[in-house]
């Protein structure tokens, strides 16, 4: 198969969740592959979660996603998600002393709603967490950003490796300035898992 159409299926994949809505009003269907994924459970049902990763429909930007089971994803940029780790703490102790609390930052926002839940949201997608997973989100929120910030800085090299590993069947080694931070057979096997 060439290069070129295995690198169509990787980005083309369609995941089985609920399409975000974007402030234009328009449906986009969920990343059906993120490479390098880091997956973190919120709850002991494993039905709201964090993910970390590189998302080949979007150029191969590392993105932040908070989702829950039957729910559109909410994708935050790098940049949010300081916004979110500003803001966490005080939401957090508003929610344990069942205060309102409301911060807005352009299309991102978040707000108590009830007295032991609060609303993250961003371009008309949102998600619902309770005052426990809130506090897992807090606990974990630096390691998390670290994680981004690492995946940040590898973004062009990943997109580089994709390009040129879509195609052979045997791995192929990274130029020796790729910073991919050691997990080059990781991304060249979920790359020919994905075709």
């Amino acid at each position: 198969m060439p290069a070129g159409k295995k690198l169509k299926l990787l980005v083309g994949q369609q995941h089985r969740r609920v399409p975000r809505q974007t402030s234009a009003g328009r449906l986009t269907p969920p990343s059906a592959v993120v490479l390098l994924r880091r997956l973190y459970f919120l709850n002991r049902e494993r039905c709201k979660y964090t993910c970390l990763g590189f998302y080949p429909d979007r150029s191969h930007c590392s993105f932040f996603e908070l989702d829950g089971v039957m729910q559109s994803p909410l994708d935050l940029h790098p940049s949010l998600v300081s916004t979110l780790a500003l803001h966490l703490p005080r939401l957090c102790e508003n929610l344990a002393r069942g205060e309102r609390y409301m911060c807005t930052e352009m299309s991102f926002w978040m707000q108590t709603v009830a007295e032991k839940a609060a609303i993250i949201a961003f371009d008309r997608t949102s998600v619902t967490l309770n005052v426990p997973e809130f506090e897992y989100l807090m606990l974990n929120l630096t390691a998390l950003s670290n994680q981004l910030a690492r995946y940040k800085l590898a973004e062009a090299d990943v997109s580089a490796y994709v390009q040129s590993s879509a195609g052979p069947t045997t791995f192929v080694r990274p130029t020796k300035s790729a910073s991919l931070l050691g997990q080059c057979d990781v991304l060249f096997e979920e790359i020919n898992r994905s075709m």
